[in-house]
């Protein structure tokens, strides 16, 4: 219905509509952070559990970057480079840790809880191989992602990664297990 100044309108009347890619892509951007934001949340929670169990923050950093890999594999695999600043409260002093190449992010981690930790290597790699043996859900956000990730076509290993028993591509609420991640965090 349309409207104008001074028309009487009931609750519930829809006045007017909005129709916006910029809007829908706001929208799409809104529930990709969201399904992130939960996925950090549940690593963030691991951690905590680590230093409630008398750990540091080398074992929560250890154990947070091993279950990113399981949690969000597209951008915090085993492989994957990056930079950690370790910041020294005592001697007030930073030290930067570059890495990347193989096995990059776990190398990084074993190196952090190595100077940092105080649990043994194990406790810091349990969540991660958990999750990877047993499984996390995946979000609406992450099926759609899926569908058009065009780069799995041409890496059969990783295609069957995502796969579902039926040979399908994942849908959300699925779970992503990864028995060869686990056994890989269970080696290192």
């Amino acid at each position: 219905a349309n409207y104008n100044i001074g028309d009487d309108v009931k609750a519930g009347d829809i006045l007017f509509t909005i129709d916006s890619p910029d809007l829908l892509q706001a929208e799409s951007t809104l529930l990709a952070s969201a399904g992130v934001l939960e996925l950090q949340k549940r690593t963030l929670a691991r951690a905590l559990n680590l230093l409630k169990a008398g750990g540091t923050a080398g074992d929560a950093a250890a154990a947070a970057a091993l279950t990113l890999a399981v949690t969000l594999p597209s951008s915090a695999s085993l492989h994957a480079g990056g930079v950690c600043l370790i910041y020294d409260a005592t001697a007030k002093t930073a030290h930067g840790l570059t890495f990347d190449g193989p096995l990059a992010t776990a190398r990084a981690a074993r190196t952090i809880h190595g100077v940092l930790g105080a649990l043994p290597w194990a406790r810091a790699v349990a969540p991660a191989a958990t999750l990877a043996r047993f499984g996390v859900a995946v979000s609406p956000v992450r099926a759609g992602r899926l569908t058009h990730a065009d780069v799995l076509l041409g890496d059969a290993a990783a295609l069957s990664v995502f796969m579902s028993p039926r040979r399908q591509l994942l849908a959300a609420g699925e779970m992503l297990r990864q028995p060869a991640l686990a056994d890989t965090l269970d080696r290192l």
